[in-house]
């Protein structure tokens, strides 16, 4: 009897173990399939909304313009854009680029000619006054190079620094000196601006702060410093002088960066965000801060640069919430006429060629946030050192 009891208590049992397991495998099925016809079901279709899974921030094929001293051409990062994949599952937007032809470029200031000139990307590159060098940060070194016609001499590469974690040089008018951020002496691992001749010797702690860029005649230069304000250094007699005062009631109010004297040093152009969200905008204003004005409202991207006439602004067009190809080019503002200008494009595949939203690429093709943040900056197989991001 006992026996009985207990088989039919087990086959009870599994009876209802059956019915359970069915039902949370059709739940699951179910979920599954709500999901995936949520997505978009064609790559370049927005009408479709997706649900709000872990966001990721789009990516800019152009990045870091530099102008040359003769104001002939203009230098920057670039890796050729082959696709835009928003994956059915995750909803996130994946990047495949032409990685065989990612590197540093350079086309002329009227939009033509556009050519690689090196099959790497130059972190935070500036221009040498006399136009023979470049000057560049990779690895958290500073590195120049030399300028030879169209294109750069690779033998000619030569190490800076050595020590401690290095960014952001910016040559002197007289191209006798640059000066770069560093961490090196400091216990906390905090950034001072510091300056070295232009062969790397006589390195010097100039003054705490990030980002500097000198005043048309040398005897200054101005920076990121406390509270993302910026900050001015007299060489002349060691002074420091605050410049914005956008951060001190709220010190998270805005978030600027990458200052830049003009070339007769009468205004400072320089990157802002406000209230550490929204989108990143190119602001100019006259050296002693006064005359404020917002110069763009579509967003902008990693680095800008001056025309050396002074009349012109090089930027990246960047908003990190635009997945499309018109995302991420090189524009040209007129400061006199307010008129803009596109230089660069990304040059959408026909839509026949693009591969069905079935087939999914492989890892090492698919580009977002969170991976390239996990990987080095500079590496030719991310995106990182085009990413724009206030975080920090």
């Amino acid at each position: 009897m006992k026996r009985f009891i207990k088989t039919k208590l087990s086959a009870t049992f599994r009876t209802v173990a059956f019915v359970v397991v069915t039902l949370l495998a059709t739940f699951t099925a179910v979920v599954l399939m709500l999901v995936v016809t949520s997505c978009e079901k064609n790559p370049v279709d927005h009408d479709t909304v997706c649900p709000p899974l872990r966001p990721n921030i789009a990516l800019s094929p152009y990045g870091w313009p530099i102008w040359s001293p003769d104001g002939k051409t203009i230098a920057f990062n670039h890796t050729p854009l082959k696709r835009i994949y928003r994956d059915p599952v995750d909803c996130l937007y994946y990047y495949e680029f032409y990685e065989d032809s990612a590197g540093f470029w350079v086309i002329n200031a009227d939009g033509s000619n556009q050519r690689r000139v090196l099959p790497y990307g130059l972190g935070e590159p500036d221009w040498s006054p006399d136009g023979k060098w470049i000057v560049f940060e990779w690895g958290s070194q500073i590195y120049k190079i030399r300028v030879v016609g169209d294109s750069l001499d690779i033998s000619s590469l030569t190490q800076l620094t050595t020590e401690g974690r290095n960014f952001f040089p910016s040559w002197s008018p007289d191209g006798e000196w640059i000066a770069y951020d560093s961490n090196l002496n400091d216990p906390k691992g905090g950034y001072s601006i510091w300056r070295m001749r232009n062969i790397g010797t006589d390195k010097q702690l100039v003054v705490r702060g990030r980002m500097a860029d000198w005043s048309g005649e040398g005897t200054k230069i101005i920076y990121i410093g406390l509270y993302a304000e910026i900050y001015q250094y007299s060489f002349m007699d060691s002074s420091i002088h605050r410049i914005t005062s956008f951060n001190q009631v709220d010190i998270y109010s805005r978030d600027n960066r990458y200052p830049k004297f003009s070339p007769d040093g009468t205004k400072i152009a320089f990157v802002s965000q406000e209230g550490g969200k929204g989108l990143v905008q190119l602001w100019l204003m006259n050296a002693d801060g006064s005359g404020l004005r917002q110069l763009t409202t579509e967003g902008v991207g990693d680095g800008f640069d001056w025309c050396p006439d002074g009349r012109q602004i090089v930027y990246v067009s960047y908003r990190f919430t635009d997945y499309t190809f018109a995302n991420g080019t090189l524009w040209i503002l007129n400061l006199e006429t307010g008129e803009k200008r596109q230089l660069t494009f990304n040059n959408p595949p026909a839509l026949s060629k693009q591969n069905k939203p079935s087939e999914q690429l492989p890892c090492n093709n698919k580009r977002f946030l969170p991976r390239c943040f996990a990987e080095d900056r500079m590496s030719s197989e991310t995106f990182c050192f085009f990413s724009i991001t206030f975080s920090e």
